[in-house]
């Protein structure tokens, strides 16, 4: 089943033994509906495995330096903008069970970012949504370079201790 067809139950029939979904719901305005649409989608005894971040508080420097203090305001103010949840996966549980899924297991998982490749992700992230964050016209392309120039600092000096987004990893059985 496509993107298309999470948002349109006409299309849907019981037909899939699973469904994953990574990240995806947290940018949706209203999850709800493909969740929905994901339970119809599934066959009796159908899983649904997701994984949803519990938050971008939950996204961590020590010491913290200004460039990545406002790479995480950036992306709370992106969150605002499209009204879309980053916490949905603290969440997720309850409306699963609410939905008529019968069992619905769920764990955290926090990553601690040791090396400059992991800790990469963070100025990666940055640079995918530099675009983004430009043409709402949070920032000025310039301003955007030099938070990833500052992110870089951070990737490469091994005194930082950085933390990705805590995820909730869940597995919900219809």
């Amino acid at each position: 089943a496509g993107l298309r067809q999470l948002h349109d139950a006409r299309a849907l029939e019981a037909q899939v033994d699973a469904v994953y979904c990574r990240f995806f719901l947290m940018h949706l305005k209203h999850p709800e509906l493909a969740l929905k649409n994901v339970f119809q989608l599934l066959k009796p005894h159908g899983k649904l495995f997701v994984e949803e971040p519990t938050g971008l508080d939950t996204i961590k420097c020590y010491p913290m330096t200004e460039s990545f203090a406002r790479f995480l305001d950036l992306g709370y103010q992106q969150f605002q903008i499209y009204h879309t949840d980053p916490a949905i996966g603290s969440k997720l549980a309850g409306q699963l069970h609410d939905l008529g899924f019968s069992t619905v297991s769920s764990q955290l998982f926090h990553p601690i970012l040791q090396t400059p490749d992991e800790r990469s992700m963070i100025r990666l992230s940055a640079e995918a949504l530099s675009f983004a964050f430009v043409e709402k016209q949070l920032l000025s392309k310039e301003s955007m370079q030099a938070i990833c120039q500052g992110l870089k600092v951070v990737e490469n000096d091994p005194m930082y201790f950085v933390t990705y987004l805590q995820v909730a990893q869940i597995c919900a059985e219809k």
